[in-house]
């Protein structure tokens, strides 16, 4: 599979992740109603989440657009990771995932020097 995301361990890239969050049909979700965005990283072969519960922001609007700022702790191991934002809604604290399957591929590959 090809990754989504390829950063070189031990950056922290200047540009941030920013996904828009879709709907089953593709459409952009409204994300007005949400009282917290998080994203998480997890080795795709199993392990522990290295991003833990990572803020993310959201813009306004209903074009579902999220970005999340690296941290340099996201790229100090190699390897492939599953990454995915958590949507928490406001009133009713109901959470659901973006994207369901496939997740967003985060590969971190060795520097050459």
């Amino acid at each position: 599979m090809r990754p989504d995301v390829v950063i070189t361990r031990g950056d922290v890239p200047e540009m941030p992740l920013e996904v828009i969050l879709t709907d089953s049909r593709g459409n952009p979700m409204d994300l007005s109603g949400h009282t917290q965005i998080r994203f998480h990283m997890r080795p795709v072969r199993g392990g522990s989440v290295i991003t833990g519960n990572a803020s993310a922001v959201n813009f306004p609007g209903g074009d579902g657009r999220v970005r999340y700022v690296w941290q340099a702790a996201n790229t100090q191991t190699v390897g492939d990771y599953w990454g995915e934002f958590e949507v928490i809604w406001g009133l009713t604290g109901k959470v659901v995932s973006f994207p369901t399957w496939p997740k967003l591929l985060v590969r971190v590959v060795p520097e050459v020097g």
